[in-house]
């Protein structure tokens, strides 16, 4: 008995000429994918570039003046945001942080914090500064801490203006505020 033998032929890819048109679509795709390459890499140029020259428009407030590096801290800004502004980031820098500055207060709406009699923003710090340190990964803090506190939009980190506030360790575990001074205030026994 023999067996049937099938003949497979593989078939040869067809070639076509592109049509005009359609070469002139692929032509434009490709401009236009290089275009839009070109404009992403510009604006992201200009965006760094305006983001290192943030004008600071005012200074803030920490409260309380006088505490410990496990406080609770309130950053309260000179006078309101641009009114271009939509949201706000603030960032400390100073010794063990990096040179960028680490975020303590991640950008978030205006509407999100109450106002002063001033119109300045009251803005509460998520953590204190020892759980900043620690998550930075160091246990010293020492010498002074400049916090700033960028109005910008949701979307556009470019700064439309940075308020600035400082504080200094005097020790790893007390600060002073540099806008205020050191004060003690004694408590006396209440009479009955």
């Amino acid at each position: 008995m023999t067996r049937p033998q099938f003949v497979t032929k593989i078939a040869s890819p067809v070639k076509r000429k592109a049509s005009p048109l359609v070469l002139k679509k692929m032509f434009l795709r490709r401009v236009v994918i290089g275009v839009a390459a070109l404009a992403t890499a510009a604006s992201g140029a200009v965006l760094a570039a305006s983001g290192a020259g943030a004008a600071v428009i005012g200074t803030g407030t920490i409260s309380p003046a006088t505490g410990a590096d496990t406080t609770s801290m309130t950053l309260t800004t000179s006078a309101a945001c641009p009114t271009t502004a939509t949201n706000i980031i603030m960032s400390v820098t100073g010794s063990g942080f990096p040179a960028a500055g680490q975020t303590v207060v991640g950008n978030s709406p205006i509407t999100t914090y109450g106002t002063s009699p001033s119109g300045g923003l009251i803005i509460p710090l998520t953590q204190t500064m020892r759980d900043y340190a620690n998550t930075a990964g160091f246990t010293t803090l020492t010498g002074p801490y400049t916090f700033t506190v960028t109005c910008r939009t949701a979307f556009n980190a470019t700064s439309l203006g940075d308020f600035t506030a400082t504080i200094n360790f005097t020790s790893n575990t007390t600060y002073v505020s540099a806008s205020g001074t050191a004060t003690t205030t004694t408590l006396g026994q209440a009479r009955g």
